[in-house]
């Protein structure tokens, strides 16, 4: 975070504009908020509990049972939740991904001034 930009932002622009060019059923200019309603319905089409649903996407649930008396799910439920998401990049290679060395890494300047 440049102190200026949230992490969402920076995402949305560095990496969900470019990934979304990629996805065949998203239309050019849609959001990534379109794409958590597509996770949410395919889920919910998969008939994973609804609760379960809107832990993985950080939604609160109202009403006593299902918002004050419940804790989140598990991680293993979220986990089963999310190995029913389609793997809509199944199709595509993995490239090699090639890491600098340890001793050309170095945070940039705004992350310093931010942890100082």
């Amino acid at each position: 975070m440049s102190g200026k930009r949230s992490y969402g932002d920076v995402y949305y622009k560095n990496w969900w504009t470019k990934i979304a060019r990629k996805l065949d059923f998203i239309e050019p200019g849609q959001a990534i908020h379109s794409f958590r309603h597509m996770v949410t319905t395919e889920l919910k089409y998969r008939e994973v509990f609804l609760e379960t649903r809107a832990d993985l996407v950080g939604h609160t649930m109202s009403g006593e049972t299902a918002g004050r008396y419940s804790k989140a799910a598990r991680l293993t439920r979220l986990k089963e939740a999310v190995d029913q998401i389609p793997k809509v990049t199944d199709r595509l290679r993995p490239l090699p991904t090639h890491l600098l060395p340890a001793s050309s890494r170095q945070p940039r300047p705004a992350r310093l001034k931010a942890s100082k």
